[in-house]
């Protein structure tokens, strides 16, 4: 029983994994995976990460199909221990959609997304949206719009009141890219006016 064993070893490849050597970091990624079971740590936290990393490494090899059972295993790790409402587990799940979106499984990352964005119905009278949920909106976005969805975009980036403005408080670049983004699905759609209307508010 030796958690500091996985620690050593999830930190080295971390570095590796950060540095975007992946060469070296698969190894010790799974390395750090396999040794979790008989190091007798508990920080099921960072054993998630390990495999998601290592998830991430191989399908950066060009191992996708190989990598996304192990992105679903860590995703439903945090999800089975923090809830799959938790940040952590939304944190997680982007990051899971990120990968998906990367290698061109755009239907798959905006499904992701769409299922830890919490609804407009679910949300209290005056209580606004986490900007967690705000972001994972903006992100599937993107992925309906490179689908050809544009009733997709539109509805991701209005699905809360004041969401532009809400985003625009925090991040105005990010809200500008949005108002591009829903811009120009309005136009694709036939409507100019709307175009004109995101783009001028």
């Amino acid at each position: 029983n030796q958690p500091e064993y996985f620690m050593a070893l999830y930190g080295l490849g971390y570095h590796y994994y950060s540095v975007s050597d992946y060469a070296q970091a698969e190894p010790i990624l799974r390395k750090a995976v396999d040794a979790f079971a008989v190091s007798g740590s508990t920080d099921f936290r960072f054993h998630a990460q390990a495999k998601s990393q290592l998830a991430n490494v191989m399908a950066a090899r060009g191992r996708i199909r190989e990598s996304i059972p192990i992105m679903e295993d860590a995703l439903n790790d945090i999800r089975t221990r923090f809830g799959a409402s938790a940040t952590r587990s939304r944190v997680f799940a982007s990051i899971y959609a990120g990968v998906l979106a990367n290698h061109r499984r755009t239907a798959d990352a905006a499904r992701i997304l769409g299922d830890i964005t919490t609804p407009a119905s679910a949300l209290k009278a005056g209580e606004n949206p986490t900007y967690p949920a705000l972001f994972a909106s903006a992100y599937e976005a993107q992925m309906q719009f490179a689908m050809g969805n544009m009733k997709g975009v539109i509805t991701a980036l209005t699905r809360y009141p004041e969401q532009f403005n809400q985003i625009a408080r925090v991040e105005p670049n990010v809200a500008a890219g949005q108002s591009l983004l829903e811009a120009q699905a309005w136009e694709m759609l036939g409507s100019p006016g709307k175009s004109d209307a995101t783009m001028n508010r």
